[in-house]
C-alpha cells in the first residue's frame, strides 16, 4: 500500500510474526517502544477505516493497556503479545508475555515462551483459549475472507486484547503485585 512508505511500523514481515508468514507489504508491527508518550485520546475499533487508522488505534489501545508488548499484523493475520501474571515455580510472581494470533480463517493460537513449563499453569487456560476462539475466531470467520481490511484488523485486536486483558485481571487477582517480567 502506497500510504505506508516511510512508515517504520509498516515493513515487511520476513516471518516475524510466525515462522510460517508470508511477507506482505501490509505487514505492520508495533512496540511499546514504538510509541510516543505524546499519543493521546483512543480511537474506536469501529472507526477504522484504513491502514494509518488502524495504526493510530493500535497506538491509543497500547497507550492505554501498559499489558501489551506488541501489536503486528499482515493481511491475513493480526497478533497480540501480552503481559500476564504468573508464579516461577509457584512461589516467585513475575510476568510472562504470551502471544494471542488469529488468521483470517478463525484460527487462534496462544503461544507461551518455551520456559514456561517452570511455572504455575493457570487453571483457565482452556477457558482463555475457547474465549479467544468465540470472540476473535468468530470475528474472523464472519469475515469470510483470506485478505483481512485495517476494519477487521482492529476488531479483532480488539477482541484479543479485551479477552487477555480480562485473563490477566482475573490472574492478577490471586498473584502478587510485586512481580518482574520476563
Amino acid at each position: 500500500n502506497g500510504n505506508n512508505v516511510g512508515n517504520p511500523a509498516y515493513n515487511t514481515l520476513n516471518g516475524s510474526m510466525n515462522a510460517g508468514a508470508s511477507s506482505s507489504v501490509n505487514a505492520f508491527v508495533l512496540t511499546r517502544q514504538d510509541i510516543a508518550a505524546t499519543t493521546t485520546g483512543y480511537i474506536a475499533p469501529a472507526s477504522v477505516t484504513s491502514p494509518n487508522d488502524f495504526e493510530a488505534y493500535a497506538r491509543s489501545l497500547m497507550m492505554s493497556d501498559e499489558n501489551i508488548v506488541k501489536i503486528a499484523s499482515n493481511d491475513n493475520q493480526v497478533s497480540v503479545w501480552y503481559r500476564e501474571p504468573a508464579r516461577f515455580l509457584g512461589v516467585i510472581p513475575m510476568t510472562v508475555t504470551v502471544q494471542a494470533m488469529v488468521d483470517a480463517g478463525g484460527n487462534v493460537t496462544v503461544n507461551y515462551p518455551w520456559w514456561y513449563g517452570v511455572f504455575v499453569k493457570d487453571e483457565g487456560t482452556g477457558q482463555f483459549q475457547s474465549d479467544l476462539n468465540g470472540t476473535a475466531g468468530t470475528i474472523a470467520r464472519g469475515e469470510a475472507t483470506t485478505t483481512l481490511s485495517s476494519a477487521a484488523k482492529a476488531r479483532l485486536v480488539n477482541a484479543l486484547q479485551s479477552v487477555m486483558k480480562s485473563k490477566y485481571q482475573s490472574t492478577a487477582a490471586t498473584s502478587s503485585s510485586e512481580t518482574t517480567t520476563y
